[in-house]
């Protein structure tokens, strides 16, 4: 620097477009971004002007290493303009109404004293810092603009083998809770919005390479993220963040899943009972490009199996005495279960509760019978599916034969 500016190479003999990628510090507008040229080249910007209508920040390239750096706090903002890989300055105005415009970078040779942060503004000081085994994930998720997703499976006791069919079914039960949770969080968009983001690259990830010495997938969204990085896999993640969070917490879990219901809650049943019956520990850890956090959650079997029972607990709504009268098409003596069939042709299916009530010698196909029941209204305590159980209450009465 020299006489209180800060000089740069001469450049920009052809125009260089950008779009913003990613915020890395907002405060009630877009303070330090990440802008990308055609050629997929990074430049970082820090706001200098602000005004309602738009915003005008200062540019210079910067490698995937050094973001990184900038990014965990190993390098401060000043250092980033001050000792640039590249002494190649721009000045960039992006209007606040259309944040994702193709805008052009007005090349700069000079920039004034006052343009420049003072020494000691970390971005770690105003967002969560990322831990050293996570920026490796951190990076690759801003340069794919794309959400990164680790899954993890961790035997008791040390062991050193997963059976593969297990891993399989944990990626395969893993994202289907993802696929359920994407439904989920969509219902409240028009169907044109909701048919936009119905493909599977949507909701689905894809294995990038497993872990050295761990059964350990790392994946990232099958899908990239928007011209800010968002993706629709962030939502679902969010949405199944929500429960697992609480998983050690049975009430609280149930309460989260009672509010979502449906095949989301059914999902994340059938993973809890994966996680107990296997007695695997499962962990997932995962970020997005818009955002320096990395979410971490992780479900422990005496949990999942709390969790597993508390939500196909069936509690009873109603129930009142019906009259059925019919043939039996079906009897299952050991299962004590039965079939009537109407003579309007509806089907009842119904069980035998009490120990007393025979139905070892009754004919099928052949005699018409009453049958004295209690009609009982159930409801599934995680998907608040509701369905009605047949009772017998008393030995079929027979009526005649045939109809």
């Amino acid at each position: 620097m020299r006489g209180g500016r800060l000089h740069g190479r001469q450049w920009g003999s052809s125009v260089t477009i950008v779009r913003l990628q990613t915020i890395l510090l907002d405060a009630d507008g877009p303070i330090i971004v990440v802008l990308r040229d055609t050629v997929d080249g990074a430049w970082l910007g820090m706001a200098v002007e602000r005004a309602a209508a738009a915003d005008e920040y200062l540019c210079v390239p910067i490698s995937a290493a050094r973001l990184s750096r900038f990014r965990h706090g190993a390098i401060d903002l000043r250092d980033v303009f001050v000792s640039p890989e590249e002494s190649r300055f721009a000045r960039v105005i992006i209007p606040a109404s259309d944040l994702g415009q193709s805008v052009e970078l007005v090349p700069i040779l000079e920039i004034p004293e006052d343009w420049l942060p003072d020494a000691g503004f970390l971005l770690t000081s105003f967002i969560e810092p990322v831990a050293v085994e996570y920026r490796a994930m951190s990076d690759l998720a801003t340069s794919e603009n794309r959400p990164i997703l680790r899954l993890n499976l961790s035997p008791e006791g040390g062991a050193h083998a997963v059976d593969v069919n297990e891993l399989g079914s944990a990626l395969i039960l893993f994202q289907n809770g993802l696929r359920h949770a994407h439904s989920l969080v969509t219902k409240s968009l028009t169907f044109v919005q909701r048919r936009l983001q119905s493909a599977p690259e949507n909701h689905t990830f894809e294995a990038l390479a497993f872990a050295s010495n761990s059964f350990e997938v790392h994946m990232r969204a099958k899908g990239g993220g928007d011209l800010f990085g968002n993706s629709p896999h962030v939502q679902a993640l969010h949405k199944l963040d929500e429960i697992i969070a609480v998983v050690d917490d049975t009430d609280a879990a149930v309460t989260v899943a009672k509010a979502n219901r449906g095949h989301f809650v059914s999902a994340v049943t059938a993973l809890m009972k994966f996680v107990y019956q296997s007695d695997l520990p499962l962990s997932y850890a995962w970020t997005s490009p818009q955002s320096s956090r990395i979410h971490v959650h992780s479900v422990r079997p005496q949990a999942a199996k709390a969790l597993y029972d508390a939500l196909i607990l069936k509690q009873e709504l109603s129930q009142e005495e019906v009259t059925l009268t019919g043939v039996l098409k079906k009897l299952d003596v050991n299962n004590r279960a039965w079939t009537l069939l109407t003579p309007e042709g509806e089907e009842h299916h119904g069980f035998v509760t009490d120990g007393d009530v025979s139905i070892s010698d009754l004919n099928v196909d052949r005699v018409v019978y009453r049958l004295q029941c209690r009609d009982i209204l159930v409801e599934t305590a995680g998907s608040g599916r509701q369905s009605t159980r047949l009772e017998l209450l008393s030995r079929p009465i027979e009526i005649t034969t045939g109809y």
